[in-house]
């Protein structure tokens, strides 16, 4: 599946040098933090979406062998309020693995395939939690039905492409909280709100 995560983006999404340099150093400081394209998450969403709605029409379950995802927001709370993908559940970065576990309803030792992916403003601290927790249930259980990925470049990435994003109300949005004056120069100058 990992073959399968990255895909090229067309011309018109790549990233500028500044934010291809800062995906690098980050794949450099976590190397087994496994990394997803914002293109990837797109699309599995889109599939998800799409199969729900199957679902839901024809009154059936989806197939157990279909691998669920859910969304970590992993930044702090006035950054998620401001923008986040919808369906993220945020957590505390800093945290304990199974703290941060718990606090997304993530059973450690479930059967059911799912794909975690994290985000934050760049990727630094979503590598770090994807790093974490990959590294914890594989040592705690062995489980093999969990998979965590940042996702490259994270929500500055997702948000320079305008993508859905929505706000504390659900409302769309499409601004982001600039993290840092430094980094805040990845995102786009006009999706910048503090």
């Amino acid at each position: 599946m990992a073959d399968s995560l990255k895909e090229e983006a067309d011309e018109s999404s790549k990233p500028g040098v500044g934010m291809r340099l800062t995906i690098a150093s980050i794949s450099k400081r976590f190397p087994r933090a496994r990394n997803v394209s914002t293109q990837w998450l797109y699309k599995r969403l889109q599939n998800s979406r799409e199969s729900q709605e199957k679902s839901h029409d024809r009154q059936e379950s989806q197939n157990s062998q279909e691998h669920h995802i859910k969304i970590l927001d992993c930044r702090a709370e006035d950054e998620y309020n401001i923008s986040h993908i919808d369906g993220a559940v945020r957590i505390n970065y800093d945290s304990s693995p199974d703290e941060i576990l718990q606090a997304a309803d993530i059973d450690k030792t479930t059967n059911e395939s799912l794909d975690v992916i994290c985000y934050c403003s760049v990727g630094y601290r979503s590598a770090l939690v994807a790093q974490k927790l990959q590294d914890h249930v594989s040592k705690s259980t062995g489980n093999d039905h969990l998979s965590f990925y940042n996702m490259e470049g994270s929500l500055f990435k997702w948000a320079n492409e305008n993508r859905h994003m929505v706000d504390q109300k659900g409302e769309a949005t499409k601004f982001a909280h600039p993290y840092n004056a430094v980094f805040g120069k990845l995102l786009n100058s006009e999706l910048r709100k503090s």
